[in-house]
């Protein structure tokens, strides 16, 4: 083939794949892993401040308890179900767990017995000779 035929390409734009910056990390992973990170380094510091000897588990009970916002940094950062991530996925349940479990079944054609009655419009001249039950029984599904 001569070098004056190029072969045109097509180059995708629309892939919905999100942008990686360091290694496996999106922008919003990098802040979120950065962020428990930064957590833990914190929680470090604040525990190695207290006075409480030198036994081996302080040195323990300082890795789990600082370690614990990292693990969860990175969980945050890497890890989605179903195409969400795990923070939507926290989202979702704190709106489900604030929802009420107690449902009130009610027919569809259930009206208040002492409400006032609906004046007719002009034009449904019909309906104003029906009586207050006719017009539930029609409404009934």
């Amino acid at each position: 083939m001569s070098e004056s035929a190029q072969i045109p390409y097509t180059i995708p734009t629309h892939l919905n794949v999100p942008d990686r910056i360091i290694g496996p990390f999106t922008p919003r992973g990098l802040m979120l892993f950065l962020l428990g990170s930064a957590l833990g380094y914190n929680l470090w510091t604040q525990i190695g401040t207290w006075h409480l000897g030198g036994a081996t588990w302080v040195l323990v009970l300082r890795l789990c308890v600082s370690g614990l916002p990292v693990v969860v940094g990175l969980a945050l950062a890497l890890v989605s179900v179903a195409g969400r991530s795990l923070d939507v996925w926290a989202l979702i349940l704190l709106c489900w767990l604030r929802q009420s479990r107690r449902c009130v079944w009610r027919s569809v054609c259930q009206q208040d017995v002492f409400a006032l009655p609906v004046s007719p419009s002009q034009d449904d001249t019909e309906g104003a000779s029906s009586s207050p039950h006719q017009q539930k029984e029609e409404g009934c599904l």
